[in-house]
């Protein structure tokens, strides 16, 4: 079920009854949030699995946003109930044939508007080591190796309004010099248990205004 961007509609019942899955999309129309699955080492969607205590797909997104970007397992019935009150700008039906999987697609904005709640009612997450003000904050704040979470590093990606399938392929290359820098700061962390200077500086500019969103 599609509605022009920018335009918001009341998430649509009945939907496919027999959904397994659901998840959440959140975008800007050019970008798109992303999150490393531990799993897989894949980047991916917020999702999953519907389980029995879930009321409808609308459920089954929202807890498993809660649960792989900030850790929350045991959600406050409010926080539910005001996330239902989020117009989705789409609900992604699945194509004929395919997984029974429904994906709710939300803005930047909306996100934006979820970060507060979750503050205001759930208790603070291991993800991060302050409470996320911004869409920014989500990303760059982010613990990268905490035990137990199922989404890691998060992403903001490119939409290729260009192309057929908006995926945009990464260059060879640059997939080698991100490779290269990567074992640069594994060494790095690996010499000594506090980080060197070299390695404060990189995390202080990954973390800084200046790449604020």
């Amino acid at each position: 079920m599609w509605w022009p961007f920018g335009s918001k509609k009341p998430y649509p019942f009945p939907i496919l009854e027999s959904y397994m899955g659901a998840g959440c999309i959140f975008t800007n129309g050019k970008h798109v949030l992303a999150g490393i699955q531990r799993q897989t080492n894949m980047l991916s969607g917020f999702g999953g699995r519907r389980e029995d205590s879930d009321k409808d797909y609308v459920h089954t997104a929202h807890r498993e946003l809660l649960e792989e970007l900030f850790g929350h397992k045991e959600i406050p019935e409010k926080v539910y109930r005001k996330f239902r009150q989020f117009e989705p700008l789409r609900v992604l039906e699945p194509l004929k044939g395919s997984f029974p999987y429904i994906n709710i697609v939300y803005s930047f904005n909306d996100l934006q508007r979820m970060i507060r709640i979750v503050n205001s009612l759930c208790c603070a997450s291991v993800f991060y080591p302050m409470p996320p003000d911004h869409v920014s904050d989500l990303v760059f704040w982010r613990e990268h190796n905490i035990k137990g979470a199922e989404v890691t590093t998060l992403s903001i990606l490119p939409i290729a309004t260009d192309m057929e399938n908006g995926i945009v392929e990464v260059e060879g290359c640059f997939v080698s010099d991100v490779s290269r820098l990567h074992n640069w700061l594994t060494y790095l962390e690996s010499r000594s248990t506090h980080l060197t200077q070299s390695t404060r500086s990189i995390r202080t500019v990954m973390n800084s205004d200046e790449l604020s969103l």
